[in-house]
């Protein structure tokens, strides 16, 4: 693929990520060979973004090797450097290293500050950490400066972006309603630009969450039903799909149902080598054991699904998985366990969260 001299590829190949991935990162590899070293650093940057979003292991080697080749070339301008302030910020937020996160985020956010459109990235990406760390309080300020920054975009994605966030804030925080309103506007704004079945199969996966968490159960299987009948095989997607299914079930008391989805998320994540959605199949394993009264397979597998979510550094799953372990554990009258349980979690609470560990 050739480029014009002197053309900036980059706004084109931001353009076509979503839809057209493969066609983009050509863009961006191409880029990198640019005669103009800021648009080598740019195009490194996106590229470094793209590759911890997958949160693999693999992923999040190359963004390191990416920033590393940026940082050698070196940014002169404020908008190439903001644009490797914001890599580093945003492999630092998935790496759960976040005073470095928050640090380069806010860096980004300074260089950036004649760019409300850029700066709301940033915010975004801030919102999400704190949100992680259950300072929940942060995460809404962050997203309501993103949301500002947005006013007046002709950008859907951008603000289907904020609203989601804010959706799955509302959903954290049990305000179920008001996560409806954002997803519904997340799903509007999706419905209008994207191409891609997975982006809107997952949008209506969190419109099912919070329509189940205000008891409109058959509303949130029907939303999950027509997310199932777009999702690729084979994707996060719709692993995710089926496990919600599986949890949905378990609470009906539907044992056999959430032992079908339960597989099928399971062939799911061994086509796709999910390894982000192992953790959660343990758990659902454990739950299940529990209901047909085999807690002696249940443990082992509340134990794997535990340390599986420490593993993909995601310390506020592990803590759901300790606190649905610990009151499996009471129930059945094996308190010294629970508690065993529990004090490990503070322990990861106090390192990673602000709030989680109050409710252990």
């Amino acid at each position: 693929m050739s480029l014009a001299p002197g053309a900036d590829p980059l706004d084109e190949a931001e353009r076509q990520l979503p839809n057209f991935p493969e066609t983009a990162l050509s863009l961006l590899q191409h880029a990198t060979h640019h005669d103009d070293p800021e648009i080598r650093v740019r195009a490194l940057a996106l590229l470094a973004l793209h590759e911890a979003a997958a949160r693999s292991s693999e992923g999040l080697r190359q963004a390191h090797e990416r920033i590393q080749q940026a940082e050698e070339i070196g940014a002169s301008t404020s908008l190439a450097s903001g644009w490797l302030a914001h890599a580093r910020g945003y492999l630092a937020y998935r790496e759960a290293r976040d005073e470095d996160a928050i640090r380069s985020l806010h860096e980004a956010a300074s260089l950036w500050s004649d760019q409300p459109r850029l700066r709301a990235r940033s915010f975004d990406v801030l919102g999400m950490l704190w949100g992680r760390r259950s300072d929940f309080d942060g995460a809404f300020d962050y997203f309501s400066l993103a949301l500002h920054h947005k006013q007046g975009s002709d950008d859907p994605r951008a603000l289907a972006i904020t609203y989601g966030n804010l959706g799955r804030l509302a959903l954290l925080t049990e305000r179920y309603d008001e996560a409806e309103r954002w997803f519904r506007q997340d799903l509007a704004q999706i419905l209008a630009v994207t191409e891609r079945p997975a982006t809107v199969a997952h949008v209506r996966n969190q419109l099912a969450l919070a329509l189940a968490g205000q008891g409109r159960h058959e509303e949130a299987r029907s939303e999950i039903q027509k997310a199932l009948e777009i999702a690729p095989a084979g994707t996060v997607v719709r692993a995710y799909l089926l496990k919600d299914l599986a949890r949905m079930a378990l609470d009906r008391g539907e044992i056999e149902e959430a032992c079908v989805h339960k597989e099928a998320m399971r062939r799911e994540v061994e086509a796709g080598s999910f390894a982000e959605g192992r953790p959660w199949l343990s758990l659902l394993e454990a739950e299940i054991a529990l209901q047909y009264g085999a807690p002696e397979q249940a443990w082992p597998a509340y134990a794997v699904s535990w340390e599986g979510f420490l593993e993909r550094q995601d310390p506020t799953s592990a803590c759901e998985a300790a606190l649905r372990w610990a009151r499996a554990l009471t129930e059945r009258g094996e308190e010294k366990q629970a508690q065993q349980v529990l004090e490990d979690a503070v322990r990861v609470a106090e390192v990673h969260l602000f709030r989680q560990e109050n409710p252990l």
